[in-house]
């Protein structure tokens, strides 16, 4: 007959090993994980170099112009973020100007991310939202794979 101390203290070692065995995965995980600490202008980096054009000045893919691969729709997202006509569909092709559109929005998405959860965006989340448009919209794998080893050139000077 088990007794009701030994139930205790099965409950207690089950518990114990949930909790190690969550703690080494977390670890983990953390070990393969971007480091939270950036800049605008290396997350920029990282989504010309994820995917965009390859850092081709004038990438053409089909609506989308200019070396971050920009839309009609983002430039005139950019123009109702900042409430004036700053920047019109020209600027695609301008590499400094299609960077201040990706800083617009890149500004525009760290602050709703911080709204929400009070600390910035891990650096795949944020440059994924350059690929799905949002960054409540996750973006694809894929996109967040190519991400990642973006940054780990930015983040290690080999780009």
């Amino acid at each position: 007959m088990i007794k009701p101390k030994h139930i205790i203290w099965l409950i207690y070692v089950f518990i114990i090993v949930t909790c190690v065995a969550c703690a080494i995965k977390k670890y983990k995980s953390s070990l393969n994980a971007p480091s939270e600490t950036y800049t605008i202008e290396q997350a920029i980096e990282c989504a010309i170099l994820a995917e965009e054009s390859g850092q081709y000045e004038y990438g053409d893919n089909g609506n989308a112009l200019g070396i971050l691969q920009i839309h009609p729709i983002m430039v005139r997202e950019a123009n109702r973020l900042l409430r004036r006509q700053e920047f019109d569909d020209l600027d695609r092709i301008d590499i400094k100007r299609s960077k201040m559109i990706c800083f617009v929005f890149f500004v525009e998405q760290i602050r709703r991310y911080r709204l929400r959860y009070g600390k910035m965006p891990p650096i795949v989340i944020l440059v994924g939202s350059w690929q799905s448009g949002a960054i409540e919209t996750p973006a694809k794998k894929w996109y967040y794979k190519k991400a990642k080893k973006a940054w780990y050139k930015v983040k290690n000077g080999e780009c």
